[in-house]
Formats: structure tokens, sequence, C-alpha cells
């Protein structure tokens, strides 16, 4: 099973991706922060370790990513897939390496970089279920999924947004030839892996 540090690796490239989609703020670029964003990568790093995890700095941040949800164009959710723990995860990871970062510049970079997988329009979330257990997915990711499985030639069917064994049968394929846990589902380590290696050797040929 790959380290968390192995998992957080692909971030190197992924956080020095630009994009147009998050641009906000006024005629000199300039706007107020409020609450932990307006602290460090550092004082994340060290909330992280306190009993609530950076509870505080979670919060601001799903707030920042509601309000960048509604203003960005061409946009319903920036945030193709995963979690609190996910963005915790890469955060830290991020931080760790840039400690005098202003903490809003990290989220804003690690945002920039999923902005080509964004969610651009309305879309359920699908229940992917596996051997009793389950995990929530968009449906646009879902088909994306497929699409890159049937890519990879571990895939064979139709690119319909359901999570059929098929599916199911293919991640769990997908799993095995990168060391992943073999559940068969599409956690965000998966995805992860999935979506943005793939960037990683495209960027570096």
């Amino acid at each position: 099973m790959p380290r968390p540090t192995a998992f957080i690796s692909t971030l190197v490239l992924l956080l020095s991706l630009s994009s147009p989609v998050l641009q906000a703020a006024d005629a000199k670029g300039a706007f107020a922060l409020r609450g932990p964003g307006a602290l460090n990568c550092a004082d994340f790093v060290q909330a992280r370790k306190q009993k609530d995890g950076g509870r505080d700095f979670l919060l601001w941040v799903d707030g920042y990513l509601s309000a960048l949800n509604l203003t960005s164009r061409d946009t319903f959710d920036l945030l193709p897939w995963g979690n609190e723990s996910y963005l915790a995860l890469l955060l830290e990871g991020h931080c760790k390496r840039h400690p005098k970062q202003p903490f809003h510049i990290a989220v804003n970079k690690l945002l920039e970089g999923l902005s080509e997988w964004r969610i651009r329009q309305r879309s359920p979330q699908i229940e992917a279920r596996r051997s009793g257990a389950k995990v929530l997915i968009y449906q646009e990711t879902l088909r994306r999924l497929q699409a890159r499985l049937k890519e990879m030639s571990l895939y064979r069917g139709r690119e319909h947004g359901r999570y059929d064994n098929a599916t199911a049968e293919a991640v769990e394929r997908f799993q095995r030839q990168r060391g992943l846990p073999a559940t068969g589902l599409p956690d965000n380590m998966t995805l992860h892996v999935l979506f943005l290696e793939r960037d990683t050797s495209k960027k570096s040929q």
C-alpha cells in the first residue's frame, strides 16, 4: 500500500499549474482575508497536530470553496472528488514543504491544480457499492473514470455513469496494477492516482 508521502508526491507538479478559474479581487488584485485563511502554512501544520486536527482551518476551506463555486465561471464544484480528509492530507503535505506560504495561497494552488477536472455543470452524486462498502462520486467524475479505464484497456463497457459490476471490476484491476487496496471502489486515493498521475507523466514528457 502506498505511503501517504507517495500519495501527495504528484502535487509537486499539480500545484505548479495555473488556471483561469480562480480570479477575484479589486482592480489592484487586493482583497480582505478573514479567519485562518490569513495565517500561513506553518500555522496549519501546527494545527493539524492538535486534537481537532485543525478543524478551524478546514471549516474555513469549506466556506472558501463554496464561495469560489458560486463565483467561478463555468463551475459547479471545483473539487471533482474527495472530502475533508483528502483536502487536509494534500494541504498538509504542501504546507510542510512551504511553511511560510500564506494558507489561502496554498488552498488556491490546490484548487487551480484540480481545476481541469472540476465539475462544470450540476451532476448528481452516485453511490458506488462493493462488498458492503460504499463511496459517493459525482456522476460526471464516474463517466470520466470509465473513459480513462477504457483508454487503459481495463474497461470495455459504456460511459453511462452507473457503478455496475463491470466498472467495479475494472477499478479493482487498476488498483491491483498500481498497488492500491483492491476494494473495487473509486476512493480518493484511486481517483487521485488515476487522473493526476497521468497528468504528471504527460507534463514530464
